[in-house]
């Protein structure tokens, strides 16, 4: 009975954390934000009720995909509910840039994963009204379903191989019992990898040679120096007094982590291009298709609003973590943007992505300046998640040593100076001299990978020097 009842309180409370109500949100945040459900389609709100990304999913797809049926050329901004809001959103830009000169320098923030809804709409609320007072910038968040929970849950009973599943629910038991039997399984390679990381990140640590770098003539690095007097003495302490749990936390982090990154990497694509396009159109005789995502509709009709309006408009991208992933996206997809300002803080992204899609843009763009953010390697490789019972790291070292499976160097995480720092020869000439990369020491700036958007990353004393 007593069993029974601890089951029932921790299911309890799991529940209670899980349905966290997001906070309200004012009549003027409502102009600063885009709020992206789990299908990529666009949430409409309302001032002083509380938004559900997840309710009316199944509508919205209807909605959508019966104006891409019935019309040749669909409104697809109406029938996504966006129209509104992008009316308010231009009424409310032209009104900023009339007290600003007739421009308008437009801060778009994509934030990373593990970013629950409440988390997401806390970060408008608490945000948006400083970045008006503290920086030249009318700032709009981009909010999408990253929640570590839903994502699993998703991986559990909807999605299949890449498509949306109607059977997945009743074979959801056995895709948990794989996962739990992998983990099991995953047990020895896990403790490998993990103790190898160990290894390498104290005992066999590269010199981190921070004054050649800094001195560099070729290349832009700035390391912002270890705060006086920090050490990793408790940090040490912690790692060993936890070593033993890690042996049975480590095989489950990593197998049952895995398929929640692989539905967030989902919905970075789905906010572009919806599951819908690819089913049952006529793509051969019908060879450019539009893109009924949410974030591009956004985009479409801000680069409308920038070459057919008088505003002089310029757009600094801002993403953390898996957030650098969508702004790659963004300046693949829409090149005519004026993108003036690309800021990656601990980029989720592979190199081979920033090579191929922001170097490529900055080739194209020549005012367009890149700074790279990232965290000392040795909190990077040492950080600590709950409690540090789990395995040491960043989530960017979860994600190049287990969660993804690099073929070269250029597979792993941009975000990683160590990953990063290697792969610098590769950046063209042309555009060597704009591209930027920080490095904050211990004791200095963020200390861990959560920890970005804490500090004022619209401020560009913040992200150079």
């Amino acid at each position: 009975m007593n069993i029974q009842r601890t089951v029932m309180m921790f299911a309890a409370l799991f529940l209670a954390a899980c349905a966290s109500a997001p906070p309200l949100v004012d009549q003027k945040a409502i102009h600063h934000m885009i709020n992206i459900d789990r299908n990529g389609n666009f949430v409409p709100i309302v001032a002083d009720e509380r938004i559900d990304l997840s309710s009316r999913e199944s509508q919205r797809d209807q909605a959508i995909q019966a104006a891409l049926d019935k019309e040749e050329e669909p409104d697809l901004l109406q029938a996504s509910g966006l129209w509104e809001h992008w009316q308010a959103m231009e009424n409310a830009l032209r009104a900023y840039a009339a007290d600003h000169g007739g421009r308008v320098n437009l801060l778009l923030y994509l934030h990373g994963g593990l970013n629950t809804e409440r988390h997401s709409l806390q970060r408008v609320l608490e945000q948006y009204s400083r970045i008006l007072e503290d920086a030249d910038m009318y700032p709009v968040f981009v909010n999408w379903r990253s929640g570590p929970i839903d994502s699993y849950g998703r991986h559990l009973t909807r999605i299949r191989q890449g498509k949306k599943s109607n059977s997945a629910v009743w074979t959801s038991p056995i895709y948990l019992l794989s996962d739990l039997l992998g983990s099991v399984a995953y047990a020895p390679k896990s403790w490998l990898d993990q103790g190898k990381h160990s290894w390498d990140s104290t005992v066999q640590r590269e010199p981190d040679r921070w004054a050649a770098y800094t001195g560099s003539r070729i290349y832009k690095i700035h390391y912002a120096g270890d705060a006086e007097g920090y050490g990793d003495t408790a940090r040490g302490l912690l790692w060993i007094a936890t070593s033993p749990v890690k042996i049975v936390t480590t095989p489950f982090t990593y197998t049952l982590s895995k398929p929640a990154w692989d539905i967030m990497m989902r919905r970075t694509g789905t906010m572009f291009e919806k599951p819908g396009e690819f089913h049952n159109r006529p793509t051969l005789i019908a060879p450019k298709q539009p893109r009924t995502g949410a974030l591009s509709l956004f985009l479409d009709r801000l680069v409308q609003f920038q070459t057919q309006s008088d505003i002089q408009l310029d757009v600094t991208l801002v993403g953390h973590s898996m957030g650098a992933i969508i702004c790659n996206k963004i300046v693949r997809l829409f090149p005519e943007l004026n993108i003036t300002t690309i800021v990656h803080m601990a980029s989720a992204d592979s190199i081979q992505n920033l090579l191929s899609n922001t170097v490529r843009f900055m080739e194209d763009h020549p005012d367009t300046q890149f700074y790279g953010l990232f965290l000392s390697p040795k909190n990077e490789d040492r950080e600590t998640s709950a409690w540090g019972l789990t395995p040491s790291g960043s989530l960017l070292t979860w994600i190049d040593n287990s969660f993804t499976s690099p073929a070269t160097e250029l597979d792993r995480r941009a975000g990683r100076w160590s990953n990063m720092r290697r792969t610098l020869h590769l950046i063209p000439e042309t555009v060597r001299n704009r591209m930027h990369f920080k490095i904050f020491g211990q004791g200095t700036g963020p200390q861990e990978h959560g920890e970005f958007d804490e500090f004022p990353y619209w401020q560009k004393s913040f992200y150079w020097p």
